[in-house]
């Protein structure tokens, strides 16, 4: 119960930094040194593969203003969700993800607002089971450098607490403000887990 009212107060709570759509509501499973652990509804978002995060942005805020076979306008959720993949080439493979639709916890998925394919070739509809993350937050900008560093540490926190990750071959990061926002900005590293004992 407890839970579920954190889940709950996130859509209605007043921030520190007021961004311009919501924010993904989650529940807080554990506050660990270093890291916390939260347990996110599935989702149906928007995907397009990109190489300047800013381009993304822009693609991805054309399909929430219509540009889809709808045009159909919605108010998508922050935080941007990307994933970066290592090539045989030795370069990135980027993806980023906008949350257009959750289910909140207990219910069924809803069809009265469909998520319609964009009319763009590059961008996808997605949909994401509800995960639990483990989560570091941090201030530093995005690069590949940083992204890996704290990707690392989170590992490492995790198995000096005993906690085990799922295995995936790319990194998962987010960015909660605008591209062009000039102020402190908060960014995490997401790691699903694979062994926990939270009933999610």
């Amino acid at each position: 119960a407890d839970g579920l009212s954190d889940f709950l107060s996130q859509l209605f709570k007043k921030k520190t930094r007021e961004y311009m759509v919501p924010e993904l509501p989650y529940v807080l499973l554990r506050r660990g040194n270093g890291y916390s652990i939260r347990a996110y509804p599935g989702y149906t978002g928007v995907e397009v593969a990109y190489s300047n995060r800013r381009e993304a942005w822009e693609q991805l805020e054309r399909y929430s203003i219509g540009q889809n076979e709808l045009n159909a306008r919605f108010t998508p959720f922050v935080p941007s969700i990307m994933q970066i993949e290592a090539t045989d080439s030795g370069s990135w493979s980027k993806k980023m993800r906008w949350v257009m639709k959750f289910t909140p916890p207990g219910q069924k998925d809803s069809e009265e607002l469909p998520i319609p394919p964009s009319t763009a070739s590059n961008c996808d509809v997605i949909s994401q089971p509800s995960t639990v993350y483990a989560v570091k937050t941090f201030s530093e900008p995005l690069t590949d450098d940083t992204v890996t560093r704290m990707h690392d540490e989170l590992l490492s926190d995790l198995k000096r607490d005993g906690l085990i990750p799922e295995f995936e071959e790319h990194k998962t990061f987010v960015q909660f403000d605008e591209v062009y926002y000039l102020g402190e900005r908060r960014n995490e590293i997401w790691v699903p887990m694979e062994g926990h004992p939270w009933p999610y």
